[in-house]
């Protein structure tokens, strides 16, 4: 399949065919399983510059970065701001985590491997059911229903790859 969204649409009716299959599991299972079924069937692609999944998951990890280097550097400037006070100036924090920012998702770009490398292998799509499985347990989802779609997920996209 050539388009992120050949990808997606498979995805989507894997897990069509997923929830008619397992109809007996519990709907919130059901649902931590599905989002990780349709990520999977696109998460391989995060090795192309361009992808959809790339971008979106560098937008999600700025966002990230920048939330927790806002609150390292902010939790004594808040206080002080709460109090009337401060010695940091909060623009200037604030741009100094936006810089902070910026350079850790440029510096984790440039170890993402070529397209078409070491992600669209099946040893990554063991390592991206074993993550489903670690995200399963911080969510309260079943383990073995997330970790299950999430390989089905990822190893049709691999398939659809060879199309």
């Amino acid at each position: 399949m050539k388009h992120w969204y050949s990808h997606a649409i498979f995805g989507l009716i894997l897990t069509v065919l997923f929830i008619t299959f397992f109809r007996n599991i519990p709907t919130y299972d059901m649902l931590v399983g599905s989002v990780a079924l349709v990520l999977g069937s696109m998460m391989p692609d995060i090795d192309h510059p361009k992808s959809k999944i790339r971008q979106s998951l560098r937008i999600l990890l700025f966002l990230v970065v920048l939330f927790f280097v806002l609150l390292l550097l902010n939790t004594e400037t808040a206080t002080n701001l709460l109090k009337g006070y401060t010695d940091i100036p909060i623009l200037a924090a604030a741009i100094v985590s936006l810089f902070v920012a910026i350079f850790i998702v440029f510096l984790i770009d440039r170890f993402i491997p070529p397209h078409r490398g070491p992600v669209h292998r099946i040893s990554a799509a063991i390592v991206y059911a074993v993550l489903c499985t670690i995200i399963a347990v911080f969510v309260n989802a079943n383990i073995f229903v997330t970790a299950f779609a999430g390989l089905i997920g990822y190893l049709s996209h691999l398939v659809g790859d060879m199309f």
